[in-house]
């Protein structure tokens, strides 16, 4: 078993380095005023649960309806260059791990590859208060409602509470900024891309037993990262 710890102050160095079937869960969180979200108000968030076909490979996704977003329930698993398999993978639901410029076109036609923004979304709506937007670094303590409730080594578990079952499928570094070169993480992390504004993506990464989410930017892929990938539909 790995130790958690480097892999965290990794994360942490680099923080401060780039500065129909359906089933319902439900629950209430407050939205506050900012300039793209609306006044203060409840709003009920609820998951809803459905699937699709990747028409390029035959690949079958479940899907989760978050508020108004709906997103793939799995990790994509959509073969292009530029992405890898990790060949310790105890299941097809960890999915690829994609390198940002792959990532940008690896969903299937009619989904997108999340934007900061929508990422901030879905946080949310699993308790991240308001005060973290746009800011980077360790945010809130909802990462253990949005991971899996199991799979996690380390006393990782979540709680899963809208169905959006963040799996440990780990991450790679290239070696390009000094760190440590290799598939790091199965089991006890996972990680997540956005989408390309400005030539700078963002990464989210979650790890046992930590219930913060630590998100940092990768600008013009100086990282060489290769990380999982969720679609959010258009």
């Amino acid at each position: 078993m790995k130790i958690i710890l480097p892999a965290i102050l990794r994360l942490m160095s680099m923080t401060l380095w780039l500065s129909s079937c359906t089933q319902t869960r439900s629950e209430t969180v407050t939205k506050t005023n900012t300039e793209t979200l609306p006044t203060p108000r409840q709003i009920l968030i609820s998951s809803e649960f459905d699937s699709i076909i990747d028409a390029r490979d035959g690949e079958i996704y479940v899907t989760v309806k978050i508020g108004k977003q709906i997103w793939l329930a799995e990790n994509l698993r959509y073969k292009v260059a530029g992405s890898m398999i990790n060949p310790d993978n105890p299941s097809e639901k960890y999915g690829r791990l994609y390198e940002l410029v792959a990532a940008q076109k690896a969903c299937p036609k009619g989904w997108h590859l999340p934007s900061d923004l929508e990422w901030d979304e879905v946080e949310i709506a699993h308790g991240m208060p308001f005060s973290f937007i746009g800011k980077g670094g360790w945010r809130g303590e909802h990462g253990t409602n949005m991971k899996s409730d199991k799979s996690w080594e380390q006393d990782g578990n979540g709680t899963n509470s809208l169905d959006f079952n963040v799996l440990p499928a780990g991450y790679y570094f290239s070696g390009k900024t000094g760190f440590e070169k290799g598939l790091e993480g199965l089991r006890y992390s996972a990680s997540f891309w956005s989408s390309v504004a400005n030539n700078v993506g963002y990464a989210r990464f979650l790890f046992s037993p930590r219930k913060w989410i630590n998100k940092w930017e990768d600008t013009n892929n100086e990282t060489g990262a290769a990380l999982s990938c969720r679609c959010v539909k258009d």
